[in-house]
């Protein structure tokens, strides 16, 4: 039964959360017109790690490489595509962006 609470209230805040996003309100004025505290919010934010698939300024712009460049870390290719990861990437951004693709892929 604890499970089962556990899981619907990680729900009740994903949907709290999306709700705040696409509301464009900032974090504590979307708070205090829903009578919650900013700190519970950010705290199951944090919690959740929401990776929002459809919000344009989750993701940076990809540029074409040219073919005689170089990469200096790990290089992905899939067909015509290829990803290059220097050494210095951001590891939660990449790891965040791997699940979005997982669940886009889930989804088709």
């Amino acid at each position: 039964m604890a499970r089962k609470a556990s899981i619907n209230l990680r729900r009740l805040w994903e949907i709290r959360i999306k709700d705040q996003r696409e509301s464009k309100k900032t974090v504590r004025r979307w708070c205090k017109d829903n009578e919650l505290s900013h700190a519970t919010f950010f705290y199951w934010k944090n919690k959740l790690k929401v990776c929002s698939v459809s919000k344009k300024q989750d993701f940076v712009e990809i540029q074409d490489m040219p073919q005689e460049s170089s990469c200096s870390g790990i290089q992905i290719k899939h067909n015509d595509f290829v990803l290059c990861l220097q050494k210095d990437f951001d590891r939660a951004t990449f790891k965040n962006c791997l699940q979005a693709l997982k669940e886009l892929y889930a989804q088709h």
